[in-house]
């Protein structure tokens, strides 16, 4: 169907909506969640079909307004939190797929390409740290000191530090895509290569227990959240290269608005990992307790993703 077919046939349904919503009464008020989920249906349409962002972003914004009517004072922050990680981000996720795909690919295809250079040679290391790195990295993972790569900070303290250093990375990931891509794509190859580099050498040393059973708890959701974050940037950036039939303006404002779910994902993401890696990762448990906990958070992560990027939802 033609995008001026759909708009001729739906739009008295989004017209009596909008009116609706903006003196915030309706005339018949138990039709409305009926008429909200064909609200929801179209936009989806619209999407699949690929119609104009400025048609999208029209339903967009009405299904905003539909939903704040709808669950008003009447649900939980966790529910709006659970609306935003269960249908909004996912349905985000799957219109810029392709974007997630191309940054997990390089995130972790460099990372592995970084490993096993690493693994082939132990002076290979020296081509991505410094001495005094190489020497912080074995300090925090020799099995003969603590084990827990950590000195006498308390976990609040801890708690604090890794959000700020976690969000650090994923805003530097999130911004540099306004350098048309060039700075989203940098953060997300540096950051793989590094972290790659850092298992391998952690492989050479022997360290491969404390090492990998440290960062396997939270290392699903904040490595997911920096590939979000590059994925994000990576799109706004292209928005500027290839505008299409808005002014550079509007189309970036038009692709903000439609990332921003993957973005508050990913933020929320990274607090979740600085809440695994203060308070769970260093604890001094069975390795085989951490692996499991970790295959549990790495199972959740891929399958939130999946339902993203291949179902939609």
């Amino acid at each position: 169907m033609k995008q001026s077919q759909f708009v001729k046939q739906r739009e008295p349904l989004w017209l009596q909506l909008e009116q609706e919503l903006n003196a915030g009464s309706f005339t018949r008020p138990e039709l409305f969640p009926a008429s909200y989920r064909q609200l929801c249906s179209d936009l989806s349409l619209a999407r699949s079909r690929q119609y104009s962002p400025l048609l999208i972003d029209r339903l967009n914004q009405l299904v905003a307004a539909g939903q704040h009517y709808l669950y008003q004072n009447n649900q939980p922050v966790w529910f709006e939190l659970r609306q935003l990680i269960g249908i909004r981000a996912l349905e985000a996720c799957y219109q810029f797929r392709r974007w997630i795909w191309l940054n997990l690919a390089l995130f972790y295809g460099l990372g592995l390409a970084a490993a096993l250079f690493v693994c082939s040679s132990a002076d290979n290391i020296n081509y991505f740290m410094s001495a005094a790195d190489l020497e912080k990295f074995t300090e925090m993972y020799d099995p003969a000191s603590s084990g827990t790569g950590r000195k006498a900070q308390s976990d609040v303290l801890m708690f604090g530090f890794y959000i700020y250093n976690n969000i650090g990375i994923a805003f530097q990931t999130f911004a540099g895509g306004m350098l048309l891509c060039v700075g989203a794509l940098f953060f997300i190859v540096y950051n793989g290569l590094y972290l790659g580099a850092v298992a391998g050498h952690m492989i050479n040393m022997g360290f491969n227990e404390p090492f990998f059973s440290f960062v396997i708890g939270h290392g699903s959701v904040e490595l997911t959240a920096i590939v979000l974050s590059g994925a994000a940037g990576c799109r706004l950036g292209f928005s500027l290269l290839a505008p299409g039939i808005y002014n550079r303006f509007t189309s970036l404002k038009l692709v903000a608005h439609q990332v921003m779910p993957i973005v508050v994902v990913a933020f929320v993401m990274l607090v979740l990992a600085a809440g695994i890696e203060a308070f769970w990762s260093p604890r001094l448990l069975a390795a085989e307790v951490k692996y499991t906990v970790g295959a549990f958070c790495w199972a959740a992560v891929c399958y939130w993703l999946y339902r993203g990027t291949v179902l939609g939802r």
